[in-house]
């Protein structure tokens, strides 16, 4: 999260433990990237303030007191999806990190799995032979903090608060994962040694960076995009210890007092009405982006908005609106 950035500047990130504010994430896809997964994320609080007026996420959010990935989160996410796969009358066979958490579930009808590396190679060979690990993580690293830089920029210039909230980073996380195309993936894949039809292009470059006038330098970039590289994801196990199967938002005595995020200030209809009104002009004078596609969505976004507005000025008179000449 950005607020910790500073903090991380001259010092070596272990474990997790400069890590106040995190989300980790599961990313999945098929390797054609055709079929990418909604991320699952896993935050801190169980129900953060920002999360109060958000009626839907573009993820699967989990939590638990470290954020961490848990064999229990784990377990959920691929019976569900296993249950999913079966309904559709689909089988796929998984690739998955040899990790302590990433257990070998029982009874799965859809799903069959396999974990990298295979034994005897070691737990570190994973970079290698997974292709998430290949550059699909990294790109969607990237794009989330092209974003990221661009919002604090923006709220800055605009002179508002620019914390950026749990729910700021989980949008922003979706439309990244979005942006990361079908190229990159297969090529991901194809390091990895699968046999997929690809070509040399990829996108996991931060290509606005220049354009928006930041001179950093690539050793800069580089160590912002790997900041939290070595950050522990998942639950530990000792020598001899049993894994414990996390239950993911079970109703316990999980303390949020630390959530400090003020509840999401979801804008008025009048303000929407307003933006949608500008965003359509702005549109009308850059060709780019003046096309009969992006004319009719933004159509039906200002007739929603149009509905809303008239639904909630409903019981106010068209005289509220206008100045009433006064009689002579």
């Amino acid at each position: 999260m950005p607020d910790e950035t500073l903090e991380f500047k001259e010092e070596t990130c272990r474990r997790g433990e400069l890590s106040r504010e995190r989300l980790t994430l599961l990313v999945a896809s098929n390797m054609t990237g055709s079929d990418k997964r909604k991320l699952l994320v896993v935050g801190k609080s169980k129900l953060p303030g920002c999360f109060e007026n958000a009626k839907h996420l573009p993820v699967i959010y989990r939590s638990n007191e470290k954020a961490w990935m848990t064999s229990g989160i784990f377990t959920e996410w691929l019976s569900e999806w296993d249950e999913q796969l079966t309904k559709e009358k689909r089988r796929i066979l998984l690739t998955v990190d040899s990790c302590p958490v990433h257990l070998s579930v029982k009874n799965l009808k859809s799903i069959d799995l396999v974990f990298l590396p295979p034994p005897p190679l070691p737990p570190d060979c994973s970079s290698v032979v997974q292709p998430m690990d290949q550059g699909v993580i990294k790109t969607l690293k990237i794009k989330f903090r092209e974003q990221l830089v661009l919002k604090i920029m923006n709220r800055e210039e605009q002179g508002k608060d620019s914390n950026i909230s749990a729910l700021d980073s989980i949008v922003m996380l979706a439309d990244a994962w979005n942006d990361v195309t079908d190229i990159t993936i297969k090529n991901c894949f194809r390091q990895s040694g699968f046999q997929v039809s690809v070509n040399d292009e990829t996108d996991a470059t931060p290509e606005n960076w220049d354009a928006w006038g930041l001179n950093f330098s690539l050793e800069q970039l580089q160590s912002f995009f790997e900041i939290d590289a070595a950050l522990s994801t998942a639950e530990e196990v000792g020598d001899g210890q049993q894994i414990v199967k996390s239950v993911p938002n079970a109703d316990d005595d999980e303390d949020d007092s630390e959530d400090e995020e003020m509840a999401f200030g979801a804008p008025s209809v009048s303000e929407v009405f307003f933006s949608v009104d500008r965003i359509r002009t702005f549109a009308s004078v850059n060709d780019e982006i003046n096309t009969p596609e992006i004319s009719k969505a933004l159509k039906t976004i200002e007739d929603f908005v149009k509905r809303a507005y008239c639904s909630s000025s409903k019981q106010m008179t068209v005289a509220h609106h206008f100045y009433k000449k006064p009689s002579d």
